[in-house]
């Protein structure tokens, strides 16, 4: 994960708490450079993607967040990596292929996290907007512009 003071600068409050206020003009240009956006629990922040979770709550019975990705470039914005819940990719734009790998923990726990190892994938396809992905081990390639949530389960 890159540091983010290259496109924000630390402001104080009146309560002596420190933010990061953004320069948009410079995340910009990470951007155009390869780097992706992460937006963590967007469902707090879209109303659409808060009724979207809650939904998926009642039917799954578990906590949701939904998380957005976004990246402008070829740039792989992760390599092969493995989480501890199951994941639901819904492409919004664009398209981008993904490698779906087996699974290396009957039970995933959230420590004591491996890495995936380099056997072939399970799966393979490309996913375009629209087009839903539920996995749990997931690499991409041969990115294309690509702005999937994800909803983990």
């Amino acid at each position: 994960m890159t540091e983010f003071s290259g496109y924000t600068a630390p402001v104080a409050t009146r309560r002596h708490s420190v933010w990061h206020r953004l320069h948009p003009a410079e995340l910009h240009a990470r951007l155009t450079e390869g780097a992706s956006l992460a937006l963590d629990s967007v469902d707090e922040l879209h109303p659409p993607l808060a009724c979207l979770a809650e939904a998926i709550e009642r039917d799954f019975r578990t906590r949701v967040q939904a998380n957005l990705y976004a990246s402008w470039t070829s740039t792989e914005g992760f390599g092969v990596h493995w989480g501890d819940h199951d994941t639901i990719v819904v492409q919004l734009d664009g398209a981008k292929r993904w490698r779906i790998y087996g699974t290396i923990r009957p039970f995933p726990l959230y420590r004591g996290i491996k890495d995936p190892d380099e056997a072939p994938p399970v799966a393979r396809g490309l996913r375009r907007p629209g087009h839903p992905l539920a996995a749990r081990h997931v690499r991409t390639a041969d990115p294309h512009r690509d702005r999937p949530p994800v909803v983990g389960v």
